[in-house]
């Protein structure tokens, strides 16, 4: 038998302002999408890696395949940070829905598109984490990778897989 039982009526839960977060995130996806990949789309990768601008010294000297998948990433990384927040809109969602739908679909195939850039792109990168080639998870960055990825990596030298 279940019986129903009343809330006290001492405090209620605080709602949540959800129009702000839903600004504030959509903002932060602005900038983000907007700051990030103008660096690159203002001048070549040679000339910001001698600014020291972001991310262009590591790929100013690879391959142009290379370059390219790195403006693939950044181009639609961007779309993807850029119509994101859209999806969340409860105004477009009830009022356009097939223009809601169409902006899911490019979200889906921008981030798709974006994920697969970066992951070509983690395999020649001075900046990945991680070396198939290193045997010691410690040893990882070699030469010119930064330090803070060896920090991060330092509590795997640890640990220690058990088999059979």
């Amino acid at each position: 038998m279940t019986t129903l039982t009343k809330k006290p009526a001492g405090k209620q839960p605080a709602k949540v302002n959800r129009k702000g977060w839903w600004l504030v995130i959509a903002l932060t996806s602005v900038a983000i999408a907007v700051y990030f990949p103008s660096q690159y789309f203002t001048a070549s990768l040679k000339s910001a890696a001698a600014a020291g601008s972001g991310l262009a010294g590591t790929y100013a000297n690879d391959s142009l395949f290379i370059r390219g998948v790195f403006y693939v990433h950044i181009t639609f990384a961007g779309i993807a940070l850029l119509i994101g927040p859209l999806q969340f809109s409860k105004r477009l969602r009830s009022r356009a829905i097939n223009v809601h739908r169409w902006v899911g679909r490019t979200y889906i195939s921008s981030v798709a598109i974006g994920s697969v850039a970066a992951f070509i792109m983690s395999l020649v990168s001075s900046v990945a984490l991680l070396d198939s080639s290193a045997s010691d998870p410690s040893q990882c960055c070699g030469p010119g990778r930064p330090a803070k990825a060896t920090a991060l990596l330092a509590p795997a030298k640890s640990l220690r897989i058990k088999r059979g």
